[in-house]
C-alpha cells in the first residue's frame, strides 16, 4: 500500500469511529489535521513527506510544527499573493484546503445507520458530473445501482483515467458541509487524487461564494436553507 492510500484509509477509519461519538468534533486532534493535509500533497511535497510517515516522525503529531517544517523546506508561495495561509483553516466550519492549486473541502456523508464519514472533495468547475471513489463506496457499503445511461469520462483534474464508461452510481446520499445539507448521486470511478468530486452543474446551481485567496467556500443563506 502506498503512502497516500494508507493515509486515506487511516483518515476514513478515524472519521468513521469518531463520528459515532455523541458530539464529534470535525478534527479532534493534531494528528488528524496532519493526516488530512498530508493526504493532499503531491510531487516533491509528497516525496518529502513519505519518509516522515514511514519513520513515524514526531512532526506527524504536531500540526503547527509540521507546517513550520514544511514552510522551511518549500517556502510559502501563497503569502505574497494573498497574505494568508496556503493550507487553509481547520475548525468547526470545515476545511477548504489548497495544496495543488485546487480547492478541496471536507464533506461528510451519512451512512444507513445515520453515522457519518468524511471525504476530501474537489470542487472542479471542469467536471461534467459528481464522482466518488468506488473503493470508498465498497468500504462503507454504500447503496449503489447500475446507471440507466452509461457515462464516458476520460480526464478529471487534468489526470487521465480509464476510457471505459461509468456503469454504476450511488443511490442519493446525504452530504453535509458547514450548515449546508443535501442529497447527491455520485458516479463511481477510480478517482485519481480525490475521494469525491463536485461538478460544474452543482457549482452553478448553488453558486457558492468562493474566496480563492483565503480558500473559503460559503453558501448564500437563501440557497442553503432550502437543503437543511
Amino acid at each position: 500500500m502506498n503512502v497516500r492510500n494508507e493515509l486515506n484509509q487511516l483518515l476514513q477509519e478515524e472519521a468513521y469511529n469518531h463520528s459515532r461519538k455523541p458530539k464529534p468534533s470535525r478534527y479532534p486532534n493534531n494528528k488528524t489535521q496532519v493526516r488530512l493535509l498530508s493526504s493532499l500533497l503531491a510531487g516533491p511535497a509528497l516525496a518529502w513527506f513519505a519518509p516522515l510517515f514511514e519513520k513515524k516522525s514526531a512532526l506527524l503529531n504536531d500540526f503547527n510544527s509540521f507546517i513550520r517544517e514544511f514552510k522551511t523546506t518549500f517556502g510559502d508561495s501563497n503569502k505574497d499573493c494573498c497574505g494568508g495561509n496556503k493550507f487553509g483553516k481547520f475548525g468547526k466550519r470545515g476545511v477548504p484546503t489548497v495544496v495543488r492549486d485546487t480547492l478541496v473541502i471536507t464533506v461528510s456523508i451519512q451512512l444507513l445507520d445515520k453515522s457519518m464519514f468524511f471525504v476530501n472533495t474537489l470542487i472542479d468547475s471542469d467536471a461534467s458530473a459528481c464522482f466518488l471513489n468506488y473503493m470508498l463506496a465498497h468500504q462503507y457499503n454504500l447503496p449503489t445501482r447500475r446507471k440507466k445511461t452509461l457515462l464516458s469520462v476520460e480526464v478529471i483534474d487534468g489526470q487521465e483515467i480509464s476510457s471505459e464508461a461509468v456503469i454504476y452510481e450511488t443511490k442519493p446520499l446525504m452530504i453535509r458541509y458547514q450548515d449546508h445539507c443535501e442529497e447527491i448521486t455520485f458516479n463511481l470511478i477510480q478517482t485519481p487524487h480525490y475521494q469525491a468530486i463536485l461538478e460544474l452543474i452543482w457549482l452553478a446551481h448553488h453558486n457558492p461564494n468562493i474566496n480563492w485567496c483565503e480558500h473559503i467556500l460559503k453558501f448564500p443563506d437563501a440557497v442553503c436553507i432550502l437543503h437543511i
